[in-house]
């Protein structure tokens, strides 16, 4: 499970972007909020703890630690759009996190939309879905691959996490090996069972639809593949220790 995963949000506060200049300097002490930084074009900033130093550029997006002191300098020019943001978190998260991009322009491209809507306010339902829907996508690209033979399971959780008939059996069988093969090799190279992580995806994709507001809670359990509304709340409690409706209103 990434540490993204472990992230609720409850409210996006600033995006913008950044304009940073080779031989800038800045301090920042207890950072209120978390945020999400992407480059642009050619610039590089270095973020420095006592601990260890993070490099931002054009192949990496890094997650900026709510709470956090640091300084940073910049060692390229460049721009840096940003996205702040409060969320709560299922497991402590302390320190940066760099991720690597595959895909740099279509988080760019996202991110402009998102800086369009945020510039016209009263978005923050859409805003939140494509917040979501980017914190899942680095996710999913940061997820060790390991071993390859699991690669025609992994694509097909993530395109048909949705369909009610996925099973540990289907999966294997993609693969070529037993069931119990498959859940030992899914285990080694994911860290968690491919049910949870079947459950995980479907939470995610709940996440985004909720925080839309525009379907049921009945519809958002169907669209994501849980047998009854029953199921889907009792999951979704569990994952997050609120109920659907709590977390829509919130």
């Amino acid at each position: 499970m990434s540490i993204l995963d472990s992230l609720t949000v409850t409210r996006i506060d600033e995006i913008f972007t950044v304009p940073s200049a080779k031989g800038r300097t800045l301090k920042i002490k207890e950072r209120s909020f978390f945020g999400l930084s992407f480059c642009s074009d050619n610039g590089v900033i270095a973020y420095h703890t006592k601990e260890c130093s993070y490099v931002s550029d054009k192949a990496h997006a890094i997650l900026l630690p709510m709470g956090g002191t640091y300084h940073l300098s910049g060692l390229a020019d460049g721009h840096f759009p940003l996205i702040n943001f409060k969320a709560t978190c299922a497991q402590p998260i302390s320190g940066f996190h760099v991720f690597s991009l595959r895909h740099t322009d279509g988080y760019l491209h996202d991110y402009e939309r998102m800086l369009s809507l945020y510039r016209l306010g009263g978005h923050e339902q859409k805003l939140m879905s494509m917040l979501y829907d980017m914190l899942y996508r680095l996710s999913k690209e940061s997820e060790p691959r390991q071993t390859h033979l699991l690669t025609p399971a992994l694509d097909t959780l993530d395109t048909d996490f949705s369909n009610p008939e996925l099973s540990v059996s289907r999966l294997a069988s993609l693969c070529g090996v037993s069931d119990a093969h498959f859940r030992k090799l899914f285990k080694e190279s994911q860290g968690t069972s491919p049910k949870q992580y079947l459950t995980e995806l479907r939470i995610s994709h709940a996440k985004r639809l909720l925080s839309e507001r525009t379907a049921t809670v009945s519809d958002i359990a169907e669209a994501c593949g849980f047998a009854s509304v029953y199921h889907f709340c009792r999951a979704f409690k569990l994952a997050t220790g609120q109920t659907p409706t709590e977390f829509a209103e919130r």
